[in-house]
């Protein structure tokens, strides 16, 4: 038997995977919709992977919602993502599950899916399930210029997934697309960026 451990994974690829649903609109699961991205309804029991694997401790079943394809859920307890994915093989074949998929501390009751796997309740910001230290969520919002960019920002700084893209200025900034690259601009710093590397400071005014 191998096992095979995967952090922060946004998506599982599997049989059964309900695409095309917006990851912003809560979907409960039930007959008729018994899979929405990560998580399948199975026997009377949430399940967050592949068929086959462990059901959700702790889970209400009757408040349990999913926001489409972003991996974020919730129910009247807490929020869920699937934070740490374990894949087991075997000579008769495998299964990837979800062995951690409680945010802790999430406020569920004033939590929001952003897109881009960007989240926030009342009190921190998200990124892929995980809070983004020092980043302000009464302010924070994703910069939606181009899809699968991962760029955030807040009162005070700009994000490229979860980390801080120093010193440029928010509200000032802006992407713009040159090629395959994108050129990222403060008005007085500039950044070539070539997804997926991590931006490139070119000019310092």
């Amino acid at each position: 038997m191998v096992i095979y451990r995967f952090i922060l994974l946004a998506s599982i690829a599997c049989q059964g995977y309900a695409f095309g649903q917006s990851e912003f609109q809560l979907h409960s699961l039930k007959k008729g919709l018994t899979r929405v991205g990560e998580y399948s309804l199975e026997k009377n029991a949430i399940i967050c992977g592949e068929h086959g694997s462990m059901p959700m401790k702790g889970v209400d079943l009757k408040t349990f919602k999913v926001f489409g394809k972003s991996g974020y859920a919730l129910d009247k307890n807490q929020v869920y993502y699937p934070l740490t994915i374990e894949c087991i093989e075997t000579h008769e074949g495998g299964v990837c599950s979800c062995t951690e998929y409680i945010i802790k501390g999430a406020n569920h009751k004033t939590f929001r899916v952003l897109g881009s796997d960007y989240a926030v309740d009342k009190n921190r910001v998200y990124f892929r399930g995980l809070p983004i230290a020092g980043a302000d969520a009464s302010t924070f919002s994703r910069i939606d210029l181009f899809p699968n960019l991962y760029f955030g920002k807040d009162k005070a700084r700009v994000y490229w997934f979860n980390n801080v893209l120093d010193n440029a200025r928010p509200d000032r900034f802006s992407i713009q697309k040159a090629g395959d690259n994108y050129i990222l601009s403060d008005t007085i710093l500039t950044w070539q960026f070539t997804p997926p590397d991590k931006p490139k400071l070119i000019i310092e005014k």
